[in-house]
């Protein structure tokens, strides 16, 4: 057992798991944070996940906890009303023997638990219109249940997370110091996503004006953070809450647009294998909106369909500053992995403007028949 495992094993005692903690293993893929799966004898089957916080990327583990600790409790609360199992359809927070949310261990580090969901998957790529369109609900349903959370405006987990200006700064930034020599590298990406910031100022353009409200935002709307039942195919549990916090509804719908449509994995090396799915696009447009339609405003509607292009541009241009910077932000495997990245975004982004004026269509079109229905 390599010496992480038997540290995260031991990490795993501190926290009030019914029953022997017998092995924690490495599990899924995730950029940022260390996972492993918890095994106990005598407690859950499932067992545990237990996570090591990126202390890096969220300086603030306290204020991700308490954010945690409130969108769940309230998810909970509202499971518990409609009959729904509480702990398979929300993230259940398993507190310290001290009964606190998260504990820093004798390095500094940040540690967390949930109990783990059994008999679920979280897909990296859609694999059907169904799953897409289950995503869509899933993440629809998120914004829905938050948007009577009582009490104060939620931390901000990471500051200007999807602020265009703030990422093209640190992209300028990158480019003009070049930390680690790599700029000759990737000088036609450079020039490419330079050459298309002016265009991406929409969302932001519009929350200054103050067309659009601030609402609670998941902020980070993978297609596999959203479990799926493996038996039935239904949606079960939105997973990786870290970044809910304020934002915009366009960017929950931009961002799992990026990873539904797309026909590649978010790494493929040829670009000519990432293509955008129209019907899964549809689908998920479908599922979305079934749950909000009938609380977002017309101008939030009108904005998604560039959403969808605003998410390829701005999570390709964090790519291309990470590669600049000498990959400091998202897990690598081999050295270009963050250009390759970058690249396969712009592929999407042209895929995506190609066929725009059928995303705006039937953007309208879905909205107006899911405001029908809703209103029945």
């Amino acid at each position: 057992m390599p010496s992480s495992e038997v540290d995260a094993a031991e990490k795993a005692k501190l926290f009030a798991v019914t029953g022997r903690v017998t092995e924690a293993v490495p599990f899924g893929d995730g950029h940022i944070n260390e996972t492993y799966r918890v095994r106990v004898d005598g407690g859950p089957r499932s067992g545990y996940l237990l996570q090591q916080i990126n202390t890096r990327v969220f300086t603030d583990p306290a204020g991700v906890m308490e954010n945690i600790a409130r969108v769940t409790n309230h998810i909970r609360r509202k499971c518990l009303e409609t009959g729904r199992d509480p702990d398979r359809h929300s993230l259940t927070v398993i507190p310290t023997r001290d009964g606190a949310r998260y504990v820093i261990d004798e390095h500094g580090h940040a540690w967390r638990m949930y109990l783990f969901i059994d008999g679920t998957v979280g897909l990296g790529v859609a694999d059907s219109e169904a799953t897409a369109r289950e995503g869509g609900r899933a993440f629809g349903e998120f914004q829905s249940l938050l948007r009577d959370l009582p009490g104060e405006r939620l931390n901000e987990t990471i500051p200007a997370f999807h602020n265009i200006d703030h990422r093209l700064e640190q992209f300028r930034a990158a480019v003009a110091v070049d930390p680690v020599n790599r700029g000759r590298d990737a000088q036609r990406e450079i020039d490419e996503y330079g050459t298309r910031a002016p265009a991406m100022r929409e969302i932001l353009s519009a929350a200054e004006a103050g067309r659009i409200p601030e609402r609670i935002a998941h902020n980070d709307t993978k297609l596999n953070n959203v479990l799926i039942d493996e038996a039935s195919g239904s949606a079960v549990c939105v997973i990786d809450l870290d970044t809910v916090m304020p934002g915009y509804s366009m960017y929950d719908f931009g961002d799992s647009i990026r990873t539904v449509t797309n026909t590649a994995e978010e790494d493929e090396r040829d670009p000519d294998k990432v293509a955008f799915n129209m019907g899964y696009f549809t689908a998920f447009s479908e599922g979305f909106l079934s749950e909000t339609a009938s609380f977002l405003t017309p101008d939030e509607i009108t904005l998604f369909p560039f959403a969808a292009k605003f998410f390829p541009y701005i999570m390709g241009l964090r790519m291309l500053t990470d590669f600049l910077n000498g990959d400091v932000y998202y897990k690598t495997r081999y050295p270009t992995h963050n250009l390759v990245r970058a690249r396969s975004q712009l592929a999407l982004l042209r895929a995506m403007e190609s066929r725009y004026d059928e995303m705006r269509a039937e953007i309208k079109r879905v909205s107006r028949a899911c405001y029908i229905t809703n209103s029945r």
